[in-house]
């Protein structure tokens, strides 16, 4: 059998993503920080538990509510810490799973389908 060339997916800086690992951590790829995220230090998260869907609201300023969004080396991706938000809404994950989000205009909310 010949040797075949690896074709990588184009997900991660080239494309808009969030990512969710079992440990609880939502990483956002460079490209949806910059284009829903520029300037915002943290995060809201919402969950529709009848929907299955994750909501994310940016916030410029600290609430009750928000968490904190962490910039991964020189900010080549960036993540949250939802392990709580996780268990607290009994989210289980199989392994990390990316996303495509779609905004919502009304919320202002990137949302995720989990199923």
């Amino acid at each position: 059998m010949g040797f075949q060339v690896y074709h990588p997916r184009a997900v991660g800086r080239s494309s808009v993503t969030i990512s969710v690992s079992p440990s609880g951590r939502i990483g956002l790829s460079t490209l949806c920080f910059n284009t829903y995220f520029k300037g915002a230090r943290n995060v809201e998260l919402y969950y529709d538990r009848e929907g299955n869907k994750i909501g994310l609201k940016p916030c410029k300023d600290p609430s009750k509510h928000s968490m904190r969004l962490t910039a991964i080396g020189k900010g080549p991706s960036y993540l949250i810490n939802g392990r709580g938000f996780l268990k607290a809404n009994r989210i289980q994950m199989e392994g990390l799973r990316r996303f495509i989000p779609e905004f919502d205009e009304e919320s202002g909310m990137l949302v995720i389908s989990l199923d």
